[in-house]
């Protein structure tokens, strides 16, 4: 009889939970607002939206515009307030919304580094979204680049080191190759992407692109330069056509919050280990996103003439 007993309570148990359970929770509407602001643009661009609920389980099923319009977003920057207004910008991917974005602009709004921002979004619905950041502070770069050319002194290694007083922000370096090209004149400047350096394979030499890190200073080998510089006139006999300016390297500094928004979700699992949950990161009072920044540091690295007749290009001063 006990064990009877026993077994009633388990099914009891069982079949309650069964009959209560879902995958999904209740549904509660929230607003978000994700607002990158661009140190290197006066054109300043945001986007509010509002979550969603689907017939079923499947999230792609949603053919509703989520992005919102009409709403009041203003900037308080320094002494002065700044108003976006509504624009529209074409999608790259139209295949599950067919529709433009509906987003917010301002286009005469440049701030600079270690400068203070903030931010309110007042809903048609009478909902208020708050949030601000700061400009991350201006880097140093190091004794060292001051003397950095091509080819490397040593022969083997650019090295191109920096400091900066605020700590754990993230540094996304990259180094470009500027060049003009005899067809068009010196009216246009191409821009060449030069990797860290290579890795091979399966015989197949793959480019490796400095990253977004915490690091103060990046490396590029000589052998990788060497190969951005054959790259830039591949499939061309006529090297003699291409006029190289300089080397152009720059720093893009991200603020606390887009620090903060990039450690939460890119966090790389171990070799051996899966990761089953995803990082949730907002700084937006009254819902949810991201309001963060980025601002860019920059510096000419000149060519010494004879690495670049080397190619059988020409300089171009």
């Amino acid at each position: 009889m006990k064990r009877i007993f026993g077994i009633i309570i388990i099914a009891s148990i069982f079949f309650s939970c069964e009959e209560s359970f879902s995958p999904k929770g209740e549904f509660e509407q929230k607003y978000v607002m994700n607002f990158v602001i661009r140190g290197d643009s006066s054109l300043q661009i945001a986007t509010l939206a509002k979550n969603y609920d689907v017939d079923g389980f499947d999230p792609y099923a949603n053919s509703e515009d989520i992005n919102l319009s009409k709403a009041e977003i203003r900037i308080w920057y320094k002494d002065t307030v700044y108003f976006m207004t509504d624009t529209i910008l074409q999608r790259t991917d139209s295949s599950r919304y067919p529709f433009p974005v509906k987003a917010f602009k301002v286009s005469n709004f440049k701030p600079g580094f270690d400068e203070k921002i903030e931010v309110e979004a007042l809903l048609t619905n009478g909902r208020r979204l708050f949030s601000e950041t700061k400009i991350a502070t201006e880097l140093r770069f190091g004794y060292d680049s001051a003397s950095a050319k091509i080819p490397a002194l040593d022969g083997v290694q650019l090295r191109i080191p920096w400091t900066n007083t605020q700590r754990n922000l993230i540094y996304h370096p990259r180094l470009r190759i500027l060049y003009y090209k005899s067809s068009t004149g010196k009216t246009k400047i191409y821009f060449h992407e030069v990797a860290q350096n290579y890795f091979n394979i399966n015989g197949v030499e793959i480019p490796n692109y400095p990253q977004p890190s915490k690091n103060y200073g990046v490396t590029f080998q000589q052998s990788a330069i060497d190969k951005a510089m054959q790259e830039i006139s591949e499939g061309d006999d006529n090297k003699e056509n291409y006029l190289i300016i300089s080397a152009w390297f720059e720093v893009i500094i991200y603020d606390k919050n887009l620090s903060g928004y990039y450690t939460a979700t890119n966090k790389s699992a171990g070799d051996l280990s899966i990761r089953l949950d995803e990082s949730d990161f907002s700084n937006i009072t009254g819902g949810l996103g991201v309001f963060g920044s980025y601002i860019k540091k920059g510096k000419s690295i000149i060519f010494d003439n004879a690495y670049i007749r080397s190619f059988g290009y020409k300089p171009s001063y």
